[in-house]
C-alpha cells in the first residue's frame, strides 16, 4: 500500500461577509476607560467654557438638575452632587462638572451625559487630540479581505451606527472607512 505524498484538497468557502465588534475585535475593550473617559473628564470644563452660551446646553443643564436632585434624593444617592440652581454661571458650571464625572465614576450615565460626552470625544477627535486605537492587524486585515477577496465588512458595537463610522474614521491607523455599519 502506497502512502499519497499530496496534500487532501480541502473545498473553502469564501465569505460574503465577515462580521467583526467594535469593542474587543477592532480595538480594546478598554480604550474607553483608559483613553476617551479620561480625556472627556480632562476637557469638561473646557466643553462647558466654550459651549455655555449655545441654546442646546440649556436643556441640558435643565436636565442635569433634574437628574441630580433625584440621584440625591429619590435613589438615595447621598454622594450625588447637587446641580446649583444659580444665577452665578461659574457655580452652575462647577456642579454640573462635578455631577458629570460622579455619573462616569459610578457607570450611571444619563442620556444627556453621553451627549455631552460624545461632543467632546468628537471634538477632540476632529482636532486630532484623540484618536481610536486599533489591534495592529486590524487595518491589514480589513484591507485584504475588502481589497483582495472583496469581502463586505461589518462593524457593530451597542454604541450608536454614527458613531462607529466616526471612530472608525479616526483611528490611529488613519480612515478606516468605508467598512459597512450595520442597521440597528
Amino acid at each position: 500500500m502506497q502512502h499519497s505524498t499530496q496534500e487532501p484538497k480541502v473545498k473553502v468557502w469564501k465569505p460574503k461577509a465577515i462580521l467583526v465588534e467594535l469593542f474587543g475585535t477592532v480595538t480594546a475593550a478598554k480604550w474607553e476607560d483608559e483613553v476617551a473617559f479620561p480625556y472627556i473628564v480632562d476637557n469638561l470644563e473646557h466643553f462647558f467654557n466654550a459651549h455655555w452660551n449655545e441654546p442646546s446646553l440649556s436643556e441640558l443643564i435643565a436636565n442635569f438638575k433634574a437628574e441630580s436632585i433625584e440621584q440625591r434624593f429619590r435613589f438615595e444617592q447621598d454622594d450625588a452632587p447637587i446641580v446649583a440652581d444659580d444665577e452665578d454661571d461659574s457655580i452652575v458650571k462647577s456642579t454640573v462638572v462635578d455631577y458629570i464625572k460622579w455619573q462616569m465614576r459610578k457607570r450611571k450615565e444619563s442620556p444627556s451625559t453621553i451627549i455631552v460626552q460624545r461632543k467632546i470625544w468628537q471634538n477632540g477627535m476632529k482636532r486630532g487630540e484623540l484618536k481610536m486605537h486599533v489591534f495592529e492587524d486590524v487595518k491589514n486585515a480589513f484591507n485584504l479581505w475588502a481589497n483582495e477577496f472583496k469581502i463586505q465588512i461589518y462593524v457593530f458595537s451597542a454604541i450608536d451606527r454614527e458613531d462607529i463610522k466616526f471612530l472608525m474614521s479616526k483611528t490611529i491607523e488613519g480612515d478606516l472607512t468605508p467598512v459597512r455599519i450595520p442597521l440597528q
